[in-house]
């Protein structure tokens, strides 16, 4: 796997370290129109590069998320790669973080959010993991309250194709936070819902269809809906008995995002910046 060529080498040229070739793009199934933008959304990595084949949920499997990565971008230009976060081991200084956040840039993510799973981690633990596997993250609501912590981190992250605006901002309440660590908890600043939504209303002005990372339940991403502005909510940690796609107070469509198995695909129809139909698929990568 690309993946896992690119790490045994070590970044070293030579007889141990030869370059990794890109992975090779194979055909994807159109879609019932040709969209305007494609979102891939993939979630829960768990600290694992591959697979495992444990009991229960299954994590990993980045070498075949960038070959799928590769086939999307070669079939539809306008392609954008986000990860919705808990991509972190449970335990914050375990080294398989940062040989997963190493893994990412080969995968070739457009924004990757950070979710519940990494504030297991202390704001300057994940500063300095961030640091040293720098990546397009985005930290959206939650930054550290010590300022002089700095998390190399965007609020939104924004991409255009002509006319074609997307901008992706990342919702991380207090609420859900009740099984983190209280002191990491404490150590954060979380900004304040009117402020979110005007941020959001702001980008939309300029003519961006408005993604939004959810991380929290059903319940929160109906809430958010309710009051945010947002074109598409994506839920991080989505169950599979719960609708893929689904329209929400004040219109905004809530997706699931894709798991160690699929990666979740959405294709929008975008006129005038707004958007008017999408289309959601699973795609599996197992």
């Amino acid at each position: 796997a690309m993946v896992a060529m690119a790490l045994a080498g070590c970044d070293r040229t030579g007889e141990h370290g030869a370059p990794p070739s890109p992975p090779s793009a194979a055909s994807v199934a159109p879609f019932d129109f040709p969209p305007d933008a494609v979102l891939l959304v993939t979630c829960g990595s768990d600290g694992m590069l591959e697979a495992c084949n444990c009991a229960g949920t299954l994590e990993g499997g980045l070498s075949r998320r960038s070959g799928l990565f590769a086939s999307y971008r070669a079939a539809f230009a306008r392609t954008f790669a986000l990860d919705a976060g808990d991509f972190s081991w449970l335990d914050a200084a375990d080294l398989r973080n940062e040989y997963l956040l190493r893994a990412y840039r080969f995968v070739d993510y457009d924004a990757i959010a950070l979710g519940v799973g990494e504030m297991s981690a202390t704001p300057a633990q994940l500063a300095r993991q961030m640091r040293r596997a720098p990546l397009p993250y985005l930290a959206g609501t939650v930054s550290p309250a010590d300022r002089s912590v700095r998390w190399p981190a965007a609020r939104v992250v924004r991409r255009q194709w002509g006319d074609v605006r997307l901008a992706v901002l990342s919702y991380l309440p207090r609420e859900s936070l009740l099984f983190a660590p209280a002191e990491t908890v404490e150590a954060l600043a979380f900004q304040f819902d009117a402020d979110f939504a005007a941020q959001a209303a702001v980008l939309r002005s300029e003519g961006c269809v408005v993604i939004v990372v959810c991380q929290g339940d059903d319940e929160t991403a109906e809430k958010l809906a309710s009051w945010c502005p947002a074109d598409v909510i994506v839920r991080g940690r989505t169950s599979r008995s719960l609708p893929a796609v689904r329209s929400a107070a004040g219109g905004a469509r809530i997706v699931q995002a894709g798991g160690w198995d699929v990666v979740g695909a959405l294709a929008m129809r975008i006129e005038g910046g707004k958007l008017t139909q999408v289309q959601w698929r699973l795609e599996p990568v197992d």
